[in-house]
């Protein structure tokens, strides 16, 4: 029997790198040392990790800049079905928000797919992100609190102008929510339109704070 995404996320790990495909020593585990080495250079430093959404209401904090080991590993997570190495990302996302500190209680929840992204990637790689950081975290996980409502193609051509319109409606909130404080958690945050989305998506349904988490942030912002 075939292994569940949600099992794939902490199986065994096979003895080939994620990075650069050679055979990983006894020591080592989805990562070799020098790629390892690599995914630090791309940590985001401390003071620089969090920048303000939607009028400086919602907080932003990414591990990484998008580049490099960090840019390749959610790449693959994204495009080739690389699930394991979305353990790996969670914990940098765990890390971070650990070094956050918030108050109060948090319920989680994932930047949503359109059903037909669904259908052509099989998964939701922000929701496998989810998935990961609340088990390690042990925070509640509402993978289905947002819905996607309209397709669209890759953002990746357009100016930030063009991506906030495109998000434009693009969200519904499934439930009203009553004061709840929500992690919004997606792999890369370039303009913000997305989230910034999400998260008004979510205020109109009375949400509490909300806070995003990314693996990745573009360095240009």
């Amino acid at each position: 029997m075939p292994l569940l995404l949600s099992d794939q996320l902490f199986a065994p790990q096979g003895t080939s790198c994620h990075g650069c495909e050679r055979l990983l020593l006894p020591s080592e585990s989805l990562l070799c040392h020098n790629c390892q080495t690599d995914l630090f250079r791309s940590r985001i430093p401390r003071p620089e990790r969090i920048v303000r959404l939607d009028d400086d209401r919602v907080p932003a904090f990414s591990a990484y800049w998008y580049e490099g080991m960090a840019r390749q590993m959610v790449l693959g997570l994204k495009y080739r079905h690389d699930v394991p190495a979305a353990a790996l990302l969670s914990g940098a996302i765990c890390t971070v928000f650990q070094e956050t500190r918030p108050e109060g209680r948090w319920l989680a929840t994932a930047v949503p797919a359109h059903p037909i992204r669904l259908l052509e990637r099989g998964y939701n790689q922000a929701q496998l992100l989810a998935m990961g950081f609340c088990r390690m975290m042990d925070i509640p996980l509402e993978a289905d609190l947002l819905r996607r409502i309209r397709f669209e193609d890759s953002q990746v051509h357009r100016d930030r102008k063009q991506r906030y319109r495109a998000m434009q409606g693009a969200f519904a909130s499934t439930r009203p929510l009553h004061g709840e404080n929500i992690l919004l958690i997606d792999d890369v945050l370039t303009t913000g339109a997305t989230v910034t989305a999400c998260a008004r998506e979510l205020r109109k349904s009375g949400a509490g704070e909300i806070l995003v988490l990314t693996v990745c942030r573009a360095e240009k912002w």
